[in-house]
């Protein structure tokens, strides 16, 4: 038997078995692949596709069935692929603990933790979980072109109106027709790391034209433009007790529960 496989398993049969007790809108999904921004393909042992208020999440988590303490590298690994892959968060399930270096990063990373002992010291491979997820949002952001008004004026004398668009039909080119921007990529500028509020940031470019699909106005000269939009954040907090054969303790808050079968929502 692959125990890491069977460890794998195991833990995706209890999400499974804890969101339909629930009836949450979720789906696990186990051993797939994902491309990050940089273009390379990560293996994920689960990733829980998780929808809420129409907006959807992803969580990363890592399993690993070892009899040694996790290193800091496995964590700092760990990270680079949630980095790597924009809108997830990150969750480390082993059958053993972590060091010290370990814990510390992971605090700073914002991955949470999980250690799993059976009560029978005779099992190979365990199964249990608890959820504290943390999900920042950012709203459709609006974007405003910065316009070059005597070239606009010349070009489009006739034109009246504003030109607010929602940030899902945007191009902005050079004059070589060489791309610069989407819409995409000008929401992937904006710095989520900050408090939550509403925001309107500048963002410039050089020898830039705006294309907006269906607009009237085709190619808009542009010296930037101006990106609105909000930040928030929800947090879901929810704790099962699965009795009775294993032990889970949350590294992060030295919280632990017992876990089994049966499944009950405290």
């Amino acid at each position: 038997m692959n125990c890491g496989k069977e460890f794998e398993h195991l833990v995706k049969s209890i999400y499974e078995e804890m969101l339909l007790n629930e009836g949450h809108n979720l789906n696990v999904s186990h051993d797939i692949k994902l491309e990050g921004k940089s273009g390379q393909k990560h293996q994920i042992d689960l990733l829980w596709n998780y929808e809420a208020a129409g907006i959807k999440q992803q969580v990363l988590i890592e399993c690993k069935n070892y009899s040694r303490n996790v290193s800091i590298g496995k964590i700092r690994d760990f990270f680079g692929v949630i980095d790597d892959i924009p809108g997830s968060v990150g969750v480390f399930i082993c059958s053993s603990n972590y060091q010290k270096g370990a814990i510390e990063y992971a605090k700073a990373k914002g991955i949470q933790l999980f250690s799993i002992e059976s009560l029978n010291k005779q099992e190979q491979c365990y199964r249990s979980l608890t959820t504290d997820f943390t999900f920042n949002h950012v709203s459709t952001p609006i974007i405003d072109p910065i316009v070059d008004t005597d070239w606009f004026k010349n070009k489009y004398p006739e034109a009246t109106g504003g030109l607010w668009l929602y940030g899902d039909n945007v191009r902005v080119i050079d004059s070589n027709n060489r791309l610069i921007a989407t819409s995409e990529d000008i929401g992937n500028m904006i710095n989520r790391e900050q408090p939550h509020g509403d925001y309107k940031d500048e963002i410039k470019f050089d020898d830039a034209y705006m294309q907006v699909l269906g607009s009237k106005y085709g190619l808009i000269k542009i010296f930037g433009v101006h990106i609105s939009y909000s930040l928030s954040s929800t947090r879901s907090i929810e704790r099962f007790d699965f009795f009775a054969k294993y032990i889970v303790k949350n590294i992060l808050n030295d919280k632990s529960h017992l876990s089994g079968k049966s499944v009950q929502k405290v």
